[in-house]
């Protein structure tokens, strides 16, 4: 009951996690991550809530309120003359919402935001429930020049096939393989040979816990 009075009330908000490019010495872009300010409970993490979302059928509505904040907040910085870029996660429920690349356009278009500042990332657990129609939506995303990123790559069992079929410009190289690489050198050839596959496909890759 909570997170349905929260949502456009004004105490979820957006993190805005850098993402630093190596050949550039920059940042390339940041990832928005919701937070719920819950006055009893504090500042309240995205795995506490999300889960409450989906099984209860909230998640479009937070989807939307966390797409139109993003995307104002694009707005926002373009009209001071600061040039980001913004990745926003969906969920598997997302993904099965042929509305969504529809409704991601009207607040393009409403908050006069260029579509290639804007990118959306998916985990490859999402694409059991329907990958065809996942796919689909992917595809739409993609029309529209929004990038597309394969979240906690490696971690599927069905990785590589993913790469393979899904309308993907970005892996991110799960942070379990990336946290002890300096230390397990079977880890090490896990992230060096996703790097590689990623390269050799054309992919941006990411790693995932490097803070």
């Amino acid at each position: 009951n909570d997170l349905r009075n929260a949502i456009g009330r004004g105490v979820l908000f957006l993190a805005y996690q850098p993402q630093m490019s190596f050949v550039a010495g920059q940042r390339a872009r940041v990832e928005a991550l919701v937070r719920w300010r819950h006055p009893q409970r504090g500042v309240v993490a995205p795995d506490d809530f999300l889960p409450l979302a989906e099984e209860h059928g909230l998640i479009d509505d937070l989807t939307a309120w966390v797409l139109e904040t993003a995307i104002r907040q694009l707005h926002d910085w373009s009209g001071r003359g600061l040039d980001v870029k913004v990745a926003v996660n969906l969920s598997a429920t997302n993904l099965s919402n042929p509305k969504l690349p529809e409704l991601t356009a009207y607040l393009l278009e409403r908050w006069d935001v260029d579509a290639a500042q804007l990118s959306v990332e998916v985990t490859e657990s999402m694409m059991i429930r329907d990958s065809v129609v996942a796919a689909s939506i992917l595809q739409r995303f993609c029309d529209m020049g929004i990038e597309t990123s394969l979240d906690d790559f490696g971690v599927g069992y069905s990785s590589f096939s993913h790469l393979r079929t899904l309308p993907v410009h970005e892996i991110k190289i799960d942070r379990s393989f990336v946290r002890n690489m300096a230390d397990d050198s079977n880890d090490a050839a896990i992230v060096g040979s996703a790097i590689t596959l990623g390269h050799t496909l054309g992919k941006r890759v990411v790693a995932e816990g490097v803070e």
